[in-house]
């Protein structure tokens, strides 16, 4: 399989913006957030790049990128062909906040080549994936080494089973097995400790994707296209809110002496939606004054019952709060 990859390691197609600049003899430096924009000071960001101008000795077309965490580790040490849009160029060094290497990956005119090593923010070996251009626009992503932390190995050669971390590496996000390089079978993908996807492949074509849930120990898996039972949800007035704002309009009078004092505001109603859809615990969290704070709840407790809260599959009780404003045309 083909795989198109855009790639978001650390920086892709960064625009330098000159007015952020500062110049230190020849060398530009930035101060960056994580996802890659320019802020103005230090305590904003999350990390430093400097930008060196090429080593006309070494290759007059290659600007020497170095970037470091603010407690004054590296980050990243690598080269681009250009200083105002980068497009990565050579070999990178990427580094955890401990110091330890994070990854050694090659760029060719933007693109990722080769071998890309990862590791473990322990300081053992991840993973190795390969990327060989297929066509003008493609890469084709193997992968080929993967062992778990402690150095037991997972795959070899393309063949063995694979396991994939979130960028903190706190835990499994996907997991299956590989042939030849390729995702093949079912893999895991897991969005919470209870729920995800169960993704068939056939060397490394996705064939099909069904949502899963584990209840009372048990898996239950979903057909494509089917609603999830179980899935939660919030109260809500029958209509949505929307209708909730008209019944509201229909129903609140304009306290007399709010009108006469030319009183207007925003009163804001906390209640509970019980089990049966009923409010209940109708109380002001935001007061207005001159009757508009009554009114207010007046109104709530006229409501007809709401759709219910779930949570597993069961009605709970919910608390709830919404403004409702209180004003005086011309």
């Amino acid at each position: 399989m083909i795989l198109k990859i855009k790639y978001v390691i650390i920086l892709t197609t960064l625009t330098i913006i000159s007015l952020h600049a500062k110049a230190q003899r020849d060398t530009s430096f930035y101060y960056l957030k994580n996802s890659g924009k320019v802020v103005q000071t230090k305590d904003s960001a999350d990390y430093l790049l400097l930008i060196v101008p090429p080593d006309t000795s070494i290759n007059k077309d290659l600007f020497i990128l170095k970037a470091y965490y603010l407690n004054g580790k590296p980050r990243f040490v690598g080269g681009s062909l250009s200083s105002s849009v980068l497009k990565f160029q050579g070999n990178f060094i990427n580094y955890f906040p401990n110091g330890h290497r994070m990854s050694l990956r090659a760029y060719n005119n933007g693109m990722l080549t080769g071998d890309a090593i990862e590791y473990y923010p322990n300081g053992k070996f991840y993973c190795k994936q390969s990327y060989v251009k297929v066509g003008a626009n493609g890469n084709q992503q193997l992968l080929k080494d993967c062992s778990d932390s402690t150095g037991n190995v997972l795959a070899k050669d393309g063949n063995g089973s694979w396991i994939l971390f979130n960028d903190a590496f706190s835990r499994i996000t996907e997991q299956g097995r590989v042939v030849n390089g390729l995702k093949d079978s079912v893999w895991k993908v897991l969005k919470t400790d209870t729920s995800g996807f169960l993704n068939d492949y056939k060397k490394g074509k996705l064939l099909s994707s069904k949502y899963y849930r584990i209840l009372g120990g048990q898996t239950v898996i979903y057909e494509p296209g089917s609603p999830d039972p179980y899935k939660e949800s919030v109260p809500e007035f029958v209509g949505g809110i929307d209708a909730f704002q008209i019944f509201l309009t229909r129903n609140i009078r304009y306290p007399a002496e709010a009108r006469k004092n030319g009183t207007q505001g925003k009163v804001v109603i906390s209640f509970v939606v019980e089990k049966d859809g009923t409010l209940t615990d109708i109380k002001v969290a935001q007061r207005v004054g001159d009757g508009c704070d009554e009114e207010a709840v007046r109104v709530v407790r006229l409501s007809p019952p709401w759709k219910l809260a779930m949570q597993n599959g069961k009605p709970v009780r919910s608390a709830y709060s919404f403004p409702i404003t209180f004003s005086l045309s011309n």
